[in-house]
């Protein structure tokens, strides 16, 4: 049995336009999203996955919501974004405010163990 590779590359959805131009069909129709509250234009509607793909995001580091409702990853390919829809697409960030701020983050000490073992500490103490 012949086993098919497929490559797919940044530009893959542009080669696939010029190939339908070439064969002389017609451009896919754009539609208009808004995306984190402003205008944008896709190619047709389009899978969360591919939107997520054409904007150069990285699938696994985002939340994204559909018209108010979040979806959940396992549903990316099959949730699809058509005309008039809205995306809200949400980032995780590591970092923080700094030190003294009022939004300070609330400091929980966590126990450590010692470095030195306790049968050694009690050495320790008694030499000196």
């Amino acid at each position: 049995m012949a086993k098919h590779l497929r490559l797919t590359c940044p530009n893959t959805r542009r080669y696939a336009l010029l190939r339908t131009l070439r064969q002389g069909g017609a451009p896919p129709a754009l539609v208009t999203i808004t995306l984190n509250g402003e205008p944008y234009q896709v190619d047709g509607p389009v899978s969360v996955s591919t939107l997520l793909a054409s904007l150069a995001i990285d699938s696994r580091r985002v939340a994204v919501e559909h018209n108010q409702v979040v979806v959940r990853r396992a549903l990316f390919d099959s949730t699809i974004v058509g005309e008039g829809d809205a995306v809200e697409i949400v980032n995780f960030v590591g970092g923080g405010a700094p030190a003294g701020s009022a939004a300070s983050p609330l400091k929980i000490p966590i126990p450590c163990p010692p470095l030195i073992p306790s049968s050694l500490q009690a050495g320790r103490s008694r030499r000196g």
